[in-house]
């Protein structure tokens, strides 16, 4: 039985327009994420209720059981409707912004991956090449930190070093990665998170002006 997520609006703020195979790639980008991300979240939450190691742990005993951790092949036929990503609004300008609704537990990773890589690239534009060096070795810990509850719950479970590693980097670091190119080319900038209450008041505040 899955876990009952909250549902939540992610907006990418977005620096300018762009071509439409730019665009596509884009929404495909944030789409493969959003999907992975989720799809990780669900293999936590179905291994923590299928192999808790609590009662064990209240007998005082430990825990030793290896668990193989199943990757799904395609993550996104996985999802439910409900947990479909979806595109709620769009403002082409400079600056505008994409929103998207969907579930929180993805939208706070990915808003954390943007808005940490926006002001780690500002600080960049102020560092020689030994400091541009250092930061590049910060960002990645940073990226890895991510995924650090994750981490912690399969490896409570018993999962291996390698299994943890590759889970994190199929569904996780990878699929973040694609968002760079977007970044990096500065058609979106970082994100942030609003509550459906919000984001409906202010979706409600645009057509009222428009």
């Amino acid at each position: 039985m899955r876990q009952q997520m909250d549902h939540a609006v992610l907006c990418i703020n977005g620096l300018r327009g762009g071509t439409p195979v730019e665009i596509a790639g884009f929404l495909h980008s944030v789409e493969h994420c959003y999907s992975h991300l989720y799809a990780l979240d669900l293999l936590v939450a179905d291994t923590q209720s299928r192999f808790s190691p609590e009662p064990a742990a209240r007998r005082g005993q430990v825990y030793k059981e290896t668990l193989r951790l199943e990757l799904p092949q395609d993550p996104g036929s996985i999802l439910l409707p409900g947990e479909t990503l979806y595109v709620r609004e769009v403002a082409i300008s400079s600056p505008g912004h994409w929103k998207f609704l969907g579930m929180l537990s993805p939208f706070e990773t990915i808003r954390k991956y943007l808005k940490d890589r926006h002001e780690r690239r500002k600080d960049n534009e102020y560092r020689n090449a030994a400091e541009r060096d250092k930061l590049l070795i910060e960002i990645e810990m940073r990226r890895l930190g991510l995924f650090e509850r994750r981490v912690h719950i399969l490896k409570s479970l018993g999962c291996s070093e390698s299994e943890i590693r590759a889970a994190a980097n199929k569904l996780g670091l990878g699929p973040l990665g694609g968002l760079d190119k977007w970044q990096d080319t500065g058609l979106i900038s970082d994100a942030e998170i609003e509550s459906l209450d919000v984001a409906s008041s202010r979706s409600a505040e645009t057509s009222e002006t428009v």
